[in-house]
């Protein structure tokens, strides 16, 4: 996105947050400008995404994309907030969350823990809803026509909808941590246990794309083509490529939550542990010979940095990281090689190689190198990843348990397509 269109954006979201105060209620005040406290900053990746796509595609709705590219940060926004109140995170970046700084005001003026913990929740809740109808009134207002806005209202509600599923199923997937199955004496599962194993795999991957992909690459590059006037091809497509670009980033979302140093990545390096995150990472490590040793340790409130530093050891030994991270890598570079593959616009391949590069950037700035020593049996690089990700065969595992993992599952779904046709 270039500066001129940030700067648009910018606006624009002020230009919302400003509208969204209309009430004279001190705690309608209060709630929204903590609200726009949490909109302000971050890199716009969303936004950015949306106006290149549209402008890649031909699109001359340069203000409906900039609307929209503002309701898309809105509508982050507000899952963010959100989902600070379902993890129980009253730090985000180094600083209180939403729900943790109305935590924090109520609790330094006499409540209860208890008490201050419900009202910080209250407001979490309360504030993403006030977001969320922002977003969807900012997108019934942009200036497209009627038809376009239309499919572009179809398209939010189904990535609300399929958000709300993915942060569901992600709770859910944590209350059966502890029950993984365990390896029988000789040391090898069962057919049973490897259907168990191949499952949470399979379940977590789905997670990261309801969760990550739906909204945060899915939706800007449907919405951007939508307001170009893209065919149904190239809307399909999108789709395939956001799926995979958002499964990419948020594995490596999930290895800088365990391997990350906080003071640079503004997560909690101890929070994912202590919750017992179930990653696709963590599925992983459930396959291999550290688990018995990994499991009493994940979950555990009271986790302390010593323990910490053995977790990790543990999921470097068994190859898990190992395996997240050449995962995480295919499906990027496979973002890419599907926009070629579908023979999109050359500005549009040069965007999505932009975004691609930047991820894969940050990645490796945060994440800490590797210790060296001998790859686990799972986790041997010769047998992880095809040559070239354009190869027919473009499996980013070819072990047994990620293709069962994936087998039978549609790889990526288009959310918008039902929306889109009618």
């Amino acid at each position: 996105m270039s500066g001129r269109d940030l700067g648009a954006v910018d606006r624009e979201i002020a230009r919302l947050l400003t509208r969204g105060v209309t009430s004279s209620s001190p705690d309608h005040r209060e709630l929204w400008d903590a609200f726009a406290r949490a909109a302000d900053g971050g890199k716009r990746f969303r936004p950015a995404l949306l106006t290149a796509t549209h402008g890649a595609l031909g699109g001359v709705r340069e203000e409906a994309a900039v609307q929209v590219a503002a309701a898309l940060e809105l509508l982050h926004t507000a899952f963010i907030v959100q989902d600070d109140v379902i993890d129980g995170d009253l730090m985000r970046r180094g600083v209180p969350s939403l729900p943790g700084s109305f935590a924090q005001d109520v609790r330094q003026r006499g409540a209860s823990p208890a008490g201050a913990r419900r009202y910080g929740d209250a407001a979490g809740i309360l504030a993403g809803d006030l977001g969320l109808l922002a977003a969807f009134r900012a997108i019934a207002r942009c200036e497209a026509p009627a038809p376009v806005v239309d499919r572009l209202l179809d398209l939010v509600e189904t990535t609300v909808h399929d958000s709300a599923v993915g942060e569901l199923a992600d709770v859910r997937l944590q209350l059966d941590l502890r029950s993984e199955p365990q390896a029988d004496q000789a040391g090898q599962a069962s057919q049973a246990s490897q259907a168990e194993q191949s499952t949470a795999l399979r379940d977590a991957l789905v997670v990261a794309e309801f969760k990550t992909a739906v909204y945060s690459f899915q939706f800007p590059l449907h919405a951007g083509a939508l307001l170009a006037d893209a065919d149904e091809a190239t809307l399909v497509a999108l789709d395939e490529i956001g799926g995979l670009l958002g499964i990419g980033f948020q594995l490596y979302d999930d290895l800088l939550g365990l391997f990350g140093e906080e003071r640079r990545t503004g997560k909690s390096a101890l929070g994912d542990l202590r919750e017992g995150k179930r990653t696709a990472l963590i599925a992983h490590a459930t396959t291999t010979a550290q688990w018995p040793q990994l499991q009493p340790l994940l979950g555990r409130p009271d986790l302390d940095a010593e323990d910490a530093h053995r977790a990790r050891a543990l999921l470097t030994d068994s190859g898990s990281r190992t395996w997240a991270e050449e995962l995480a890598r295919w499906h990027l570079t496979s973002a890419v090689s599907s926009a070629i593959r579908h023979r999109l616009p050359d500005a549009l391949v040069h965007a999505l190689s932009t975004a691609t590069e930047e991820i894969l950037r940050t990645a490796d700035l945060l994440l800490p190198p590797q210790p060296p020593s001998a790859p686990g049996p799972e986790a041997d690089p010769a047998d992880s990843l095809p040559a070239d990700p354009t190869d027919e065969d473009t499996s980013p595992h070819r072990t047994p348990a990620f293709q069962a993992s994936t087998r039978g599952t549609p790889a990526h779904r288009s959310p918008a397509t039902t929306g889109s046709s009618s």
